[in-house]
């Protein structure tokens, strides 16, 4: 024992050589891609050193861009000139300079509605000033002390009446229940009416120059139409050549008021002055007696200046709802659809009064246990349990169609009788329906392996 002691404080593990370590699996990862820069390496150096050099401030808005890039060409001019500092654009600035500025830049910069400049409208741009000092900069920074300072500069200025906490414009809320009116009086996508994260071309959204309403064949309020023109359909978004348009008629029906794209239309311009008349009666006399007989109302609101309350296209998106329902592609579109249905009264309404409403909680195993049976299908295979749940999906869906009398036209099924001989030499009738047909599914595997019936299932909304 004692010798195999001695034998261990002999050995020394750092005089064993143990080899290289193995290679690892992902030894040759981004091979392709290296050898490329390996081979481009001086030219990349130089293009790499002059992208570095010329880099300017970026956000993701145009909008917070231009912010940032006003704020920071204010404050460089004021350092410039009024600070007298020579290497202004290289200097790094500090708090002091940044309270002179915030005091000086009150006096000269003048809202549209007249007065002073709003309280909230200084301290936006203070971040704004921040985020370009911190970007062009590197030694930018600003101690506890410097934000204290700066805030009473601000605070200061409002007590002396230099800002103004007053509101300038009244916020419109041109609210949720008009957005998903337009929606469904349109049969619109929400990407058609709304502005997409990834939307850069001008008025990718529904403005109000899209809608204009006019009188025709009449004098009354039931004269009253609606031209909607749709400017940013899918596919089509920011194409001058493809712009679809869709006229939307008064509803005379007094217990449809709400319903009314045209009525709600009307009376949010009455309510927020964007006419002069103050009652719908004086606005259809007014709009009847001139020359043209049209009422540019809606247009107005984004072409004249000076109207109380100013409306926008953010008022549209303030009351922006997040469960308007995608409506499924079809050939014919359904702004056409809902106008060839509106004119052919033999045709059934697109629309019921009570809507198909799914399961709002996931079945528990053992219900769908119970739909396997029920369908005799294997519970122990889960595709054949997967089946079970979208068959069970489609028998609801029908059973509110039955419940309804609802009938979808859009929906023909065809038959296609084929008799075939048996091996007993009897025949048998095998039935075939179009695809996306659910409303007779019999629940054929070839049906549910290609997916027709769950994906017209899965996609219809109603």
């Amino acid at each position: 024992m004692s010798h195999a002691a001695n034998d261990d404080d002999e050995l020394n593990s750092s005089d064993i050589e143990f080899g290289p370590a193995p290679m690892s699996r992902f030894a040759y990862a981004g091979k392709k891609s290296i050898d490329k820069m390996l081979g481009t390496a001086s030219v990349d150096r130089l293009e790499s050193k002059k992208a570095s050099k010329h880099l300017q401030m970026t956000a993701k808005s145009p909008n917070t861009q231009y912010a940032v890039t006003l704020w920071h060409n204010r404050f460089l001019e004021f350092r410039r000139n009024t600070l007298e500092i020579t290497n202004a654009e290289t200097a790094t600035p500090n708090g002091e300079q940044i309270e002179g500025f915030l005091a000086s830049i009150v006096k000269h910069v003048k809202p549209l509605s007249g007065g002073v400049p709003n309280y909230d409208w200084l301290r936006t741009g203070l971040g704004r000033l921040i985020h370009a000092c911190v970007f062009h900069y590197t030694d930018f920074k600003l101690n506890p002390t410097d934000h204290s300072r700066i805030a009473a500069v601000i605070e200061t200025l409002l007590r002396e009446g230099k800002l103004t906490k007053k509101v300038k414009r009244d916020k419109t809320w041109l609210g949720s229940h008009l957005h998903v009116l337009l929606a469904s009086a349109l049969g619109a996508r929400a990407g058609d009416i709304t502005k997409g994260k990834h939307d850069v071309h001008d008025e990718a959204f529904l403005a109000y120059e899209d809608l204009r309403i006019s009188i025709v064949n009449g004098q009354g309020i039931e004269s009253f139409i609606m031209m909607v023109k749709l400017r940013n359909q899918k596919g089509f978004k920011g194409d001058g050549h493809n712009v679809a348009s869709a006229k939307l008629s008064m509803l005379n029906d007094p217990t449809t008021n709400v319903v009314c794209p045209v009525k709600i239309m009307l009376i949010n311009a009455l309510r927020s002055g964007t006419v002069k008349e103050k009652t719908i009666l004086d606005l259809v006399q007014n709009t009847s007696a001139r020359r043209d007989r049209t009422n540019g109302l809606l247009g107005k609101l984004c072409r004249q200046a000076g109207i109380i309350p100013k409306v926008r296209p953010h008022d549209m998106h303030r009351g922006e709802t997040k469960d308007i329902a995608n409506l499924p592609a079809k050939d014919l579109s359904m702004a056409a659809e809902s106008q060839m249905t509106f004119k052919t009264p033999f045709l059934p309404p697109l629309t019921t009064p009570n809507g198909y409403l799914p399961p709002t909680t996931p079945r528990t195993p053992r219900q769908v246990d119970e739909l396997c049976a029920k369908y005799g299908m294997n519970p122990s295979i889960p595709k054949d349990r997967a089946r079970a749940t979208h068959k069970a999906e489609s028998d609801a869906q029908a059973a509110w169609r039955a419940e309804t009398n609802y009938v979808d036209t859009t929906k023909v099924a065809t038959a296609d009788s084929v008799t075939q001989g048996t091996d007993s030499g009897t025949a048998r009738t095998n039935t075939k329906q179009t695809k996306g047909s659910i409303y007779e599914d019999d629940g054929s595997e070839e049906e549910y392996e290609n997916g027709d019936a769950y994906d017209a299932a899965a996609t219809m909304s109603y």
